[in-house]
């Protein structure tokens, strides 16, 4: 007989590959925990005291109950046949914030107990967080809710008066400071403005039955007409996000019977029996990846406020629960996210929630790497900010959410990399979180100060940025790849001066698109210098031409997928590649409408033909038009625009490839080669780099010869204006844009720097700085050298060899000879040697 150990590893095998269900998994070999009838495995005992894995099987009833989601047995078990794993790595994690729930009736029990009060009083009390995240709630409260001349202090009375005529449904600000005052009133132990605000939210519940009505009968009308229906998702608007359960649980002491059975009566109405985004889906992108996913989950709220009690649906709550277990499931193990970290909220408050009853993917060892690996790599290379790309995304970033750092934070206050990735969050002084940022006027952020009081902590006491620098770089790669999504984050150091390279391949594409393969961003002596613009979801902002990506009579590459062809790190040089023909051939009628009598479909590709290499995952391997609809979680019919609106363009471009080159030494820069050629005749070809608003045209001159065109250009940084009577400082920072080679450069103006400005309504349109490179030719060829360098700095000389294949790039103390070879697909591969050591290999 094996022992229970090698059972059970072999069990988990067969359920990863869709050979058994875990509900085949027999309870003697593993600890199981039942939600519902839901089995969810977790096997600590076995598989050691810190890592597991935990289960989520499939939901064949579910499926049924969904007609298959239009697909047919054979295609449910081929593609998404295994069920959704996730590795836990609890290591150094806090249990005290995630102690079981009372028993039912006790409040409060949501997101912390009645015995965590004490902690959280002295936490509030006593840390810096604590003082300034309270301190700005309070303001907050008196300004807009309580306070005499309070913003909503008339509507407030009427609530507590039991006036329905407040303004709840015109100002989202009275219900969600409905949610803080009540919390307020728990850490005061005030019990006047408990009763109160107690009184205020029976109003509002009472407020709530009538809209949850309304908006059931309006979605049943829906359906008598035959229009597309699903009343069971209503509840989320007229419980305000799911945070009256917040109400109910955190004003329940000084509530009376009666106005607990009111409020509960509500809740139960707007939760038994429902379902949210992602609650009753397939695993599998895109149907599990949306942001929607975890912002709108506050349906968990509702169902843990009441659990045990009257009119609670356990069901509802292991739905919410599923969702978010899917959602942290679709994270990538490198801990890169699908949405892009830019617009993907962890909401970790949720995960709490879970762990609190037993299901703790708050361990989730791809929020584990996003922290220690993804982050890391992401942050500027002077720290405080990071890069990240997709909607909400950009250069000098934060995290998504203080709440969701805050919380990692308190549950691994050991994890070095995670204090160091907090710091950098909210800032030394912990500004990030004080200065009136208490919103509750928009439902993405409203839980965010509630959460950073809750889990209110400090830094690491005696570390200082400098030290936990040191500590979390010591012994780490200066390369990040991420094999998912093929995107690139490499340096040439970890010091502050370092260059950084950050490359988009979006091999994966993300929920929030945007023209950007082969985008990349480049920082280097304390500063930026080509970045990546934060913009809106405005059809103008998803352009190309905003990117730093090469145009072609103004077209550019669109939102199909990048194909990774190379990624090679080593010591001292990186070097990643990508074919961008699918991008080029292929648009998006979203974009630009077809030609008249043009067809339209999918894209003929899956996400495994876009990757360096295939994924193990049955749904990589499946068909891009046939994966499940991101809402709705159906098989796309033929008409779906959301997978089959794709038509190839006019023009088959003949190749189509972007090389970036990382090389690292004494005198580091980075290299960006194009392959470009639309067909046999000449276009206008515009290489372009986004720079920092900072950034001028110092200089831009043509050198070479009318065979082998190059240029040097110079891009000073503008120093901030002087103090009356003192003089103009002097630009310190420069970056060379050397032209290597290209197939034809502008002798009089081999460079441009304009200002685009770009529609951003309703405000005033967006300025982008952009630096143009124009090349009127068949084949667009450009070889450039980026070089930051400092005032008074020798650059670089440059000799290219008789045959034109290898230029030396020579200082006094270095010198590299960069090998260009043609590749039989039209990609050049680079070579670089240093004193006659390859340093990297053309492949």
């Amino acid at each position: 007989m094996p022992s229970p150990r090698n059972a059970l590893l072999f069990f988990l095998w067969l359920m990863a590959t869709g050979r058994v269900a875990a509900e085949s998994l027999p309870p003697e070999v593993y600890p199981s925990l039942r939600e519902g009838d839901h089995l969810i495995a977790c096997v600590a005992p076995f598989l050691g005291q810190d890592l597991k894995p935990c289960v989520l099987p499939i939901d064949h009833e579910m499926i049924k109950r969904h007609k298959n989601f239009g697909y047919t047995d054979a295609e449910l078990q081929k593609w998404f046949g295994a069920p959704v794993t996730i590795t836990l790595d609890e290591t150094g994690m806090q249990r005290s914030f995630i102690r079981p729930p009372p028993a039912p009736g006790v409040h409060p029990r949501v997101i912390f107990n009645p015995d965590d009060l004490p902690e959280i009083r002295e936490r509030l009390a006593k840390t810096a967080a604590g003082k300034a995240v309270m301190g700005d709630i309070r303001a907050h409260l008196s300004a807009t809710l309580t306070g005499l001349k309070a913003e909503c202090r008339a509507d407030y009375d009427k609530l507590i008066a039991g006036d329905q005529g407040a303004a709840v449904w015109t100002n989202g600000n009275i219900p969600y400071c409905l949610m803080y005052e009540a919390f307020r009133c728990l850490v005061d132990d005030d019990q006047e403005g408990g009763r109160r605000v107690a009184a205020a939210v029976t109003t509002l519940a009472q407020m709530d039955e009538v809209k949850l009505a309304e908006n059931i009968a309006k979605e049943k009308a829906k359906g008598a007409k035959g229009a597309p229906d699903d009343w069971r998702v209503v509840g989320q608007g007229p419980t305000h996000e799911g945070t009256l359960g917040l109400d109910y649980d955190f004003a329940y002491v000084w509530m009376t019977a009666e106005q607990r059975a009111t409020v509960r009566q509500t809740i139960a109405h707007a939760s038994a029996g429902m379902t949210n985004i992602g609650c009753e889906t397939l695993r599998a992108l895109h149907s599990g990846t949306s942001n929607w996913i975890s912002w709108s989950a506050r349906l968990i709220f509702l169902a843990a406020a009441i659990e045990g009690e009257p009119g609670g649906d356990p069901e509802t709550y292991r739905r919410c629960a599923d969702a978010q277990t899917n959602f942290i499931a679709s994270m990538f193990a490198t801990g890169e996210a699908y949405e892009g970290w830019g617009k993907n909220f962890m909401f970790m408050e949720h995960l709490i929630i879970m762990a609190k009853r037993g299901r703790e993917v708050i361990a989730s060892a791809a929020i584990r790497a996003a922290y220690n690996d993804c982050f890391v790599a992401s942050m500027n290379p002077w720290g405080d900010a990071f890069t990240f790309c997709d909607s909400l995304g950009g250069t000098g970033n934060k995290i998504s959410r203080n709440a969701d750092v805050m919380i990692y934070h308190a549950l691994f206050p050991k994890d070095v990399s995670g204090d160091f990735m907090y710091r950098n969050q909210l800032g030394g002084d912990y500004a990030n979180i004080t200065g009136g940022r208490v919103n509750t006027h928009h439902p993405f952020a409203v839980m965010d100060s509630l959460c950073c009081a809750i889990f209110a902590t400090d830094f690491t006491p005696g570390a200082t940025w400098d030290s936990e620098f040191a500590q979390v770089t010591r012994g780490r790669p200066l390369t990040y790849f991420s094999q998912d999504t093929c995107n690139l984050v490499t340096r040439s150091a970890w010091d502050k001066d370092a260059l950084y390279l950050d490359y988009l391949t979006r091999a994966i594409p993300g929920g929030h698109v945007y023209c950007d393969r082969s985008h990349f961003s480049l920082y280097g002596l304390g500063r930026y210098w080509s970045i990546y613009r934060v913009m809106r979801q405005v059809h103008e902002q998803y352009l190309p031409a905003n990117r730093s990506v090469l145009l072609a009579d103004g077209e550019g590459p669109s939102i199909a997928e990048g194909r990774c062809v190379q990624m090679t790190d080593r010591p001292l040089a990186t070097v990643i590649a990508t074919d961008l023909g699918i991008a080029w051939n292929w648009q998006s009628k979203g974009f630009a409408k077809p030609p008249t009598g043009v067809a339209t479909g999918a894209l003929p590709y899956t996400f495994n033909d876009f990757r360096l290499q295939p994924s193990p995952i049955a749904w990589m391997g499946m068909p891009l038009g046939d994966l499940p609809n991101w809402y709705t979680s159906e098989k796309p019919p033929a008409d779906d625009h959301e997978r089959a609106d794709w038509y190839r363009r006019a023009v088959q471009v003949k190749k189509a490839f972007r090389t970036a080159v990382l090389v690292r030494g004494t005198h580091p820069y980075a290299l960006i080669v194009d392959d470009l050629q639309k067909d046999d005749q000449p276009h206008a070809y515009d290489w372009g780099m986004i720079l920092a608003d900072d950034l001028a045209l110092g200089s831009a001159q043509r050198t070479g010869d009318a065979a082998h065109p190059q240029a040097d250009i110079i891009l000073d940084e503008r120093p901030k204006p002087p103090a009356k009577g003192q003089p103009a400082p002097a630009a310190d920072r420069h970056l060379l844009v050397r032209v290597l080679e290209a197939a034809q450069l502008d002798a009089a103006a081999p460079a441009t720097v304009d200002l685009m400005s770009v529609p951003n309504p309703p405000q005033k349109d967006m300025q982008i700085t952009k630096l143009h490179i124009p090349s009127q030719a068949v084949s667009a060829d450009f070889k450039l050298l980026l070089l930051p360098y400092r005032q008074g700095q020798a650059l670089p000389e440059t000799t290219w060899s008789v045959d034109h294949r290898t230029v030396t790039v020579a200082w006094q103390d270095q010198v590299d000879q960069i090998t260009f070879a043609p590749g039989k697909d039209g990609r050049t591969r680079v070579a670089i040697a240093r004193d006659h050591q390859a340093l990297l290999g053309a492949e």
